[in-house]
């Protein structure tokens, strides 16, 4: 028997809810919500405690930065495969998407993040042969109860404790945070229920100082024996104190005003901004990327910023990954049903920052021009990194101006005659230099040095790059070699191409010298 069991596994589920002791308590289809704030703190209500956190000014504005961000995301539905069938579909589930209300949709869902869950209902439609999604419609969470089985159940009049039964794939739900197969989730508002009560209450008492240091306290005073109805006109006195500018009192009752005095330096501004921050921090994971205050700094809030990203991306790949097994598929079932199907389209959100175009070409401008390794990228890289089309084999192209020539009108461009023409005119007046059969040393000579030295320089520079072009060779991307280069810089031999920079540099020099030598000679 234990060899069989080592040689099958088991497939069936063990830990069920029924055998959990925290969870369940012998109900026959709900499901309790096992977060231990709602229990404790919710006086009945559920998850309504948590509904009832939006109206905290902290909490609403974050949660609104967090669910904005996710809205602002550019989307697309990517085909299962690059055949014709599979891209026809997945252009069918974008166009629904973008017909109903899908950005929307993803504001609902957020709720989920304070919630735990959030459930939303599918209103479908039938357009001829065809089944799309005309609306999306988010529900109160305190709405619904889950089964043992973790299905959905509404809460209704006539079934207010196991709620009913609903029709398959008409809601989603999307659940947040949890562990052990929870599907109620665990919402933030597990986080956030202490700093916002703390925070609510240190407000009121934050009104009740300012009502006590905004005006004094007004003491009445009467001597022993005074008549319970001159009490009460004392009473009412001190009343008006608050509202009229002048009052009457006999000359037996005293009246004073009690100045209310504090010491030390926190104050309940700095008690409510603590909670703000703390807020913060639970719902974007930091606090510089929405209040830099005065101890931020921009290291430090690039850090943060990379923690907003994170949790981003998180909420993406999680509402997607939702959408992606549940609306996609009903769509692609209902719309092109096939037998044993396995491939679906995919739905998904770019959180990625938007590349930084500017700093990219900088760096392939020295990566592929100056150092010369744009011979070793395909022309495929242009297009795919900077989104410009690549013209086709002769196929009309933008083409890269000229070079004004000296003395031109800016804008304008040299005839090939003409150009043909000035070459002549500065052959014609470097001729003109020699006189009496002297040869004058110029420009033309360093030319023509230049030239040599670059010949005899090729198998120096070879042997310098060597290194970086094998590396250039195993390396998978351009990226790769960008960050590898300055690693393989040590490594380079340049001995013999500086010896023969200053050999090329000596000759210049004396060609520069001579030059000079003829003009005095000369005259």
């Amino acid at each position: 028997m234990a060899d069989e069991n080592l040689r099958q596994p088991v497939t069936v589920e063990v830990a069920t809810v029924e055998k959990d002791i925290d969870i369940f308590s012998g109900w026959l289809t709900r499901l309790e919500n096992p977060d231990a704030v709602l229990r404790s703190e919710s006086a009945g209500r559920g998850v309504r405690l948590y509904e009832e956190l939006i109206r905290d000014w902290q909490v609403f504005s974050q949660l609104q930065v967090r669910a904005g961000t996710l809205q602002s995301c550019e989307w697309q539905v990517e085909p299962a495969s690059d055949r014709r069938a599979d891209t026809k579909i997945a252009d069918f589930v974008q166009r629904v998407l973008k017909e109903a209300n899908y950005d929307r949709l993803s504001t609902d869902l957020m709720q989920a993040v304070l919630t735990g869950y959030k459930p939303v209902e599918i209103m479908w439609e039938i357009s001829g042969s065809e089944v799309w999604i005309r609306e999306f419609r988010g529900r109160r969470p305190s709405r619904f109860v889950f089964d043992i089985e973790g299905n959905l159940r509404l809460l209704t009049p006539q079934n207010t404790w196991d709620g009913e039964a609903l029709p398959l794939r008409k809601f989603i739900v999307w659940a947040h945070g949890g562990h052990d197969h929870n599907p109620y989730g665990l919402g933030l508002g597990h986080q956030l229920y202490w700093p916002v009560w703390f925070k609510k209450n240190g407000v009121k008492f934050w009104m009740v100082f300012a009502e006590k240091f905004g005006s004094p306290t007004v003491i009445g005073k009467y001597p022993a024996g005074t008549a319970d109805a001159d009490k009460d006109k004392l009473l009412d006195a001190i009343s008006a104190i608050q509202q009229q500018t002048g009052i009457r009192v006999p000359d037996t009752m005293v009246i004073d005003l009690l100045e209310a005095a504090r010491t030390g330096t926190v104050t309940y501004g700095d008690l409510c901004n603590y909670f703000d921050r703390a807020i913060s921090k639970i719902l974007l994971g930091q606090t510089l990327t929405r209040e830099p205050g005065d101890s931020g700094s921009y290291g430090l809030g690039k850090v943060h910023d990379g923690v907003r990203q994170a949790v981003l991306k998180a909420d993406a790949d999680s509402m997607c990954e939702m959408l992606n097994r549940t609306v996609v598929r009903w769509l692609v079932d209902y719309n092109f049903p096939a037998e044993g199907r396995t491939d679906y389209p995919r739905v998904w959100r770019r959180t990625e920052p938007e590349t930084d175009l500017v700093a990219l070409a900088n760096r392939d401008k020295v990566i592929l021009v100056d150092m010369g390794f744009g011979a070793r990228v395909p022309e495929s890289y242009i297009s795919d990194t900077y989104a410009l089309p690549l013209a086709q084999p002769g196929e009309a192209v933008i083409g890269v101006p000229q070079r004004a020539q000296p003395g031109m009108a800016d804008g304008m461009q040299m005839s090939g005659a003409q150009s043909g023409a000035a070459r002549d005119k500065d052959a014609g007046a470097e001729a003109a230099f020699a006189e009496h059969g002297k040869r004058r040393l110029g420009q033309a000579d360093l030319d023509r040095m230049a030239a040599a030295a670059a010949a005899k320089g090729q198998d120096a520079i070879a042997k310098l790059l060597k290194p970086a072009l094998d590396f250039v060779e195993k390396a998978k991307s351009l990226e790769e070699i960008g960050e590898h280069l300055y690693g393989l810089y040590p490594q380079l031999d340049s001995a013999r191409f500086q010896e023969l920079l200053t050999r090329a540099m000596f000759a210049s020099s004396l060609i520069g010298y001579g030059a000079s030598r003829q003009e005095s000679s000369d005259d």
